[in-house]
């Protein structure tokens, strides 16, 4: 919200650009409320407000992004890295989870299926399944639990992710700490080339540092098979995986009755940048 210097206020809204930023004109030491409004729906950014003054020529704001954004292909899996160094973000990426299932999936004429890997990938079920209220509450149940620990074997996750069969989308979340290099990206390359859907590689890296070597192999990773790369920061801190969306005393067939979608258990063992302003 801006102030017209007569002590009334008016909104304006902004649509960021493909590296994330938007612009605006501003008076100095005047206040604003920055907003990013709950819609209910798959969004870029998180739901967020803060008030402001400034007193420099430039002001950045960096604004939280969403873990998974907005997912377009009809036929997913859902790919999470649970290795131990992922103790800190799990809550945070549950919850995501928990998010999307209910704002992308439930009740639509989407396949999903959810994969979490350390030494070895573990499935939620051994093929893509249907949207069905009892398959999302299964899901859900499935992400609640999930617990981080072991060592990350990323390219055991995709070879066996590949294999599903129909997948049009990977989208795999993780902080990248395992080699990420150039025997890493030609593994992955074999087995993408060796899949006949050749299904889109999307990545989200958690609290990578720009340009280092991690951002650059989840990126390098997701080029290579025509996807999108997303980085996101995360604060490292454990609470309730399922709490922002349950809330209190809440329940998965509360959530699920009251959701609304955008467009429109247990698990198996399978052996083998952020917005400116």
């Amino acid at each position: 919200k801006f102030g017209d210097g007569g002590g009334r206020s008016y909104e304006m809204s902004f649509k960021s650009d493909d590296e994330g930023r938007a612009n605006a004109t501003m008076s100095l030491m005047e206040p604003y409320i920055f907003r990013v409004k709950d819609t209910g729906k798959a969004a870029e950014y998180m739901p967020q407000e803060f008030v402001f003054m400034t007193d420099r020529p430039s002001f950045t704001s960096v604004v939280a992004r969403t873990i998974f954004g907005s997912m377009p292909e009809k036929k997913i899996a859902l790919v999470v890295d649970s290795s131990g160094s992922m103790a800190s973000y799990l809550a945070d990426v549950k919850a995501a989870m928990n998010l999307a299932l209910v704002q992308q999936f439930n009740k639509s004429d989407r396949l999903f299926n959810i994969v979490t890997y350390t030494g070895k990938p573990r499935f939620f079920r051994k093929e893509l399944v249907e949207c069905t209220p009892s398959n999302i509450e299964d899901a859900m149940r499935f992400c609640e639990q999930i617990e981080a620990g072991g060592q990350s074997s990323m390219i055991q996750a995709i070879a066996s992710a590949l294999r599903l069969p129909g997948l049009e989308a990977l989208y795999i979340v993780t902080d990248g700490k395992c080699d990420l290099g150039e025997e890493f990206l030609g593994r992955a390359k074999s087995h993408y080339f060796a899949c006949a859907g050749r299904p889109r590689i999307n990545t989200i890296g958690i609290n990578c540092p720009p340009q280092r070597l991690t951002y650059r192999g989840l990126k390098a990773l997701a080029m290579m098979t025509q996807s999108t790369f997303r980085a996101v920061c995360l604060e490292q801190d454990p609470g309730e995986p399922v709490g922002q969306i349950l809330g209190p005393g809440g329940s998965l067939d509360t959530v699920l009755h009251n959701a609304t979608t955008d467009e429109e258990g247990g698990g198996e063992d399978h052996g083998e940048d952020d917005g400116q302003f």
